[in-house]
């Protein structure tokens, strides 16, 4: 089974303060058939960090392999923990999964400007 986790794109959608808002506009819509541009930052929503994002001369998005993207998955629950600190000794007793999905509580914060500051993060 695929699962898509990704947020919807929308007008008005929370954005990472400072960057530009997510631009829908209908160009045609003629003969049943709609043309709509979308204008969006690359860190709109839900998307992939690639390696080129932190490290000079690393793969750019075009040569990045989607097959990547999907295989068995972990859930594991971090929303107890306080410090909003994950740390990497929580990941010893999962190397054998493709995929490590780490449930922070934070989604309560999606839709408002909380949810951009003091997020969990590795550590």
């Amino acid at each position: 089974m695929i699962l898509d986790l990704s947020h919807e794109l929308y007008m008005g959608m929370p954005v990472y303060p400072g960057d530009k808002e997510p631009e829908l506009k209908t160009l045609t819509f003629q003969d049943d058939l709609q043309i709509t541009e979308l204008k969006i930052n690359v860190h709109t929503g839900t998307h992939i960090d690639i390696p080129l994002h932190y490290f000079k001369d690393r793969e750019p998005i075009e040569t990045f392999d989607l097959d990547k993207c999907y295989g068995n998955a972990v859930v594991i629950d971090c929303s107890s923990i306080t410090d909003k600190q994950i740390t990497f000794e929580i990941l010893k007793k999962y190397e054998t999964a493709d995929f490590l999905l780490f449930y922070t509580g934070w989604d309560k914060f999606w839709g408002s400007y909380n949810y951009f500051q003091g997020y969990p993060v590795m550590n």
